[in-house]
């Protein structure tokens, strides 16, 4: 989340209940230049009264602090941004020292893809502490799914734990194929903030209109596309020409990338004769392939309207990339969890 002078906010950290307060805080950290660790308590009768009013009976520690100075970013942020813009994975490593009088210290290492951790702030030994963290968690091959609380060694302190994030790139979304499911699909995946790429062998349908949010558009042979398209493990494909053998090839290209997930918009007996054609064509779908095939695609939530199609389809893929199972949260949380924020 972030918040400029004058209070405009970018992006949030819940799903409405604290931003409005952190915004306030961040007005004092703009005026004073220097870092703030907040505590915002959902759980007490008093705050339902006179705090935030959520009662969601738990608590998070947020940290403010400055990103840009004069319009320029600061670290570790000018080193994340470009590395965002690159789509390259990174994860940051941030610890907090605080005390009751004493403004908090902020010590962070960053690791971007393979590259040796590299650290800023805060004091030398816990910086390289930090750094040797993240870099035995490269070695180990341990992966870092989400955001989590690590224990940190070599630190003279009681309280020897970080925070790790794991910053992703944004999903990249390729749709092929214009039509109403397609329209509605890129307009909701760019709502989302995902990159939206739409494809389409006809010129007349290859434009923004019929991709709406896309950013880019491209005319070409599906036999094609696949070769056409940057493609990366946070990229999903959705097939909708509406045409067996145009999917296939569009199936075929896809499935020798590293592309996340291909949805297929088709009848479970399509889909089976498109794995067919490909079998024929000499390049068998194998079932480590189809575990990143969705066909028919989308989640069962009663869709028939193109729009309801489109958001069955989002919401799959968005399971699938984070690692759910798309069941109902009613279900999934009926018990407290800790969550690290």
């Amino acid at each position: 989340m972030v918040v400029v002078e004058g209070g405009q906010r970018y992006g949030s950290i819940s799903a409405g209940c604290v931003e409005a307060e952190i915004a306030m805080h961040a007005e004092a950290v703009l005026e004073s230049g220097g870092p703030l660790l907040v505590t915002i308590s959902t759980g007490s009768e008093q705050e339902i009264y006179f705090g935030t009013g959520t009662g969601c009976d738990g608590e998070m520690q947020i940290l403010l602090e400055i990103a840009a100075d004069k319009g320029a970013l600061v670290a570790p942020y000018d080193v994340i941004a470009p590395a965002i813009m690159s789509r390259a994975p990174i994860v940051l490593a941030t610890r907090v020292d605080s005390g009751p009088n004493t403004p908090p210290r902020v010590t962070q290492a960053w690791r971007i893809g393979a590259s040796p951790a590299a650290g800023w702030g805060g004091d030398a030994t816990v910086r390289a502490a930090l750094c040797r963290l993240l870099d035995e968690t490269q070695t180990s091959g341990a992966h870092l799914d989400a955001s989590c609380i690590a224990g940190v060694t070599g630190i003279a302190s009681d309280e020897t734990v970080c925070l790790i994030e794991r910053i992703e790139p944004a999903l990249r979304l390729v749709v092929c194929g214009a039509g109403p499911v397609a329209e509605a699909l890129s307009s909701i995946a760019a709502q989302l903030g995902w990159r939206v790429t739409g494809v389409d062998r006809r010129a007349t349908f290859a434009t923004e209109a019929f991709f709406p949010g896309a950013e880019t558009v491209v005319c070409g042979a599906y036999t094609d596309i696949a070769a056409l398209i940057p493609t990366d493990a946070r990229t999903a494909a959705v097939l909708l020409s509406h045409n067996l053998l145009d999917d296939a090839a569009l199936l075929r290209g896809f499935l020798d990338t590293p592309v996340a997930a291909v949805s297929i918009v088709s009848s479970v007996t399509r889909a089976q004769r498109i794995f067919a054609q490909l079998a024929e064509d000499g390049r068998p779908v194998t079932a480590a392939d189809r575990e990143g095939i969705f066909a028919p695609a989308g989640l069962d939530i009663g869709a028939e309207t193109p729009e309801e199609i489109a958001l069955a389809i989002v919401a799959e893929l968005q399971a699938h990339i984070t690692g759910r199972a798309g069941a109902p949260l009613r279900i999934v949380r009926s018990k407290p969890q800790a969550v690290a924020t």
